[in-house]
């Protein structure tokens, strides 16, 4: 990616960190379009943070509109990033990491890593 930046070009990426096993509640929201409504949920399923893995499932439920009752269910492998390991790739990486903030807060407040959470956002630097 910092191929593709004018060097100094701050770059937003979401990766959760985790330095526990604790689960967090499932993400769940509905979106309207048309006359069609849609539920969807994001929910970790397992994690393994000394494989780094973790198992997410996601499903949409479509509860208005002409699929009205089709449901989409997927399960996703994903990495596992605990504050050390999320440390570790951006000190390997050319990018700097300027701040990180909590997006579960409508204000985005700034906060540590070894916070945590799952829709932590990472303002990085290119070189």
């Amino acid at each position: 990616m910092a191929d593709h930046l004018e060097p100094g070009a701050h770059y937003l990426v979401q990766v959760g960190v985790f330095d526990n096993d604790d689960r967090p509640p499932p993400n769940e929201w509905e979106a309207e379009r048309d006359g069609t409504v849609v539920r969807f949920e994001w929910a970790l399923v397992e994690r393994d943070l000394s494989a780094r893995r973790e198992l997410h499932r996601s499903r949409a439920q479509v509860l208005a509109g002409p699929r009205k009752g089709h449901v989409f269910e997927e399960v996703h492998e994903m990495t596992a990033w605990t504050s050390s390991a999320w440390r570790a790739a951006i000190a390997s990486s050319p990018f700097t990491q300027l701040a990180a903030y909590d997006g579960g807060d409508r204000s985005r407040p700034e906060v540590e890593l070894e916070h945590g959470g799952g829709l932590m956002w990472h303002e990085l630097a290119a070189p």
